[in-house]
């Protein structure tokens, strides 16, 4: 099957392949994608999580001989919400685009505070070496997830938006699970279904647990309409189609009314 690795800094993943089609996910920078057909100016992309869209061909390209951008030993993560890549080491050289949190590069080698990093595109471009780390091995432990989520406050709700640039509820939370070493399905009612993580009742949620709920509002009748990140203390953080990211009470209306179920990593 055809490959490419997305070039730009996001790539909109629409229903159709329109770019008046609706906005169902988004491919990141450095992100690998199976190509599955072409239209015109059009792929048709599904990325790491199976998620499956229209996105424009100007904005992927052939990946490297290893078939996975970024792979290996080399392979690195943007740990902070945006990370100017320049066209060359210090801050004031010129910026090339603004990569996002959880974006992957592949470091050529490190000068001092910038990592040379090679591009999907097969460009040169450089990164503060303390914006990236080393993709975590073995999953994190729940309690270590949310440690993003403090710096994403105020980012706006975006339908199918899955970086700081805007999110929808599930994109937050995969994201945030994707650097702890998790690879979450893409839609909340999917997520609520993911064995992999086992349920937990509500009197043992803790700090990183899934958190899902059922709306009154549920047009695609899918149950789960919202899911949200414990933080302890009766209190998740979730991208709020009202507010944006957002730290909540569960026992506030209307999620006490909506609760559902929690899932979260177990030993």
């Amino acid at each position: 099957m055809e490959t490419a690795v997305v070039t730009c800094s996001v790539a909109p993943m629409r229903a159709a392949p329109s770019g008046s089609a609706e906005m169902v996910s988004q491919a990141r920078f450095g992100e690998t994608v199976a190509v599955l057909g072409r239209a015109e100016a059009w792929a048709e992309a599904r990325t790491p999580d199976g998620y499956t869209g229209w996105v424009a061909s100007a904005a992927l390209a052939a990946p490297p001989a290893q078939s996975v951008y970024a792979a290996g030993e080399r392979g690195a993560e943007v740990t902070v919400p945006w990370a100017p890549l320049r066209a060359a080491p210090g801050a004031d050289a010129p910026q090339r685009t603004l990569i996002t949190l959880g974006a992957r590069v592949e470091i050529d080698e490190e000068e001092g505070a910038w990592a040379r990093v090679r591009t999907p595109a097969g460009g040169v471009a450089f990164v503060a070496s303390a914006h990236l780390r080393r993709p975590a091995g073995a999953p994190t432990t729940a309690e270590r997830l949310p440690a993003p989520a403090g710096a994403l406050i105020g980012v706006p709700y975006l339908w199918g938006g899955r970086t700081p640039f805007g999110f929808d509820c599930s994109g937050f939370v995969q994201l945030l699970y994707a650097l702890g070493g998790y690879c979450l399905p893409r839609d909340a009612h999917l997520q609520a279904a993911d064995e992999t993580l086992p349920e937990v009742g509500r009197v043992d949620l803790r700090r990183g647990d899934l958190v899902f709920f059922t709306g009154a509002h549920d047009p695609r009748r899918r149950g789960v309409t919202h899911v949200g990140m414990a933080l302890g203390d009766g209190r998740f953080v979730h991208a709020s189609s009202l507010q944006g990211v957002a730290v909540s009470e569960l026992d506030e209306e209307p999620y006490a009314r909506e609760y559902h179920i929690a899932r979260g990593p177990r030993p």
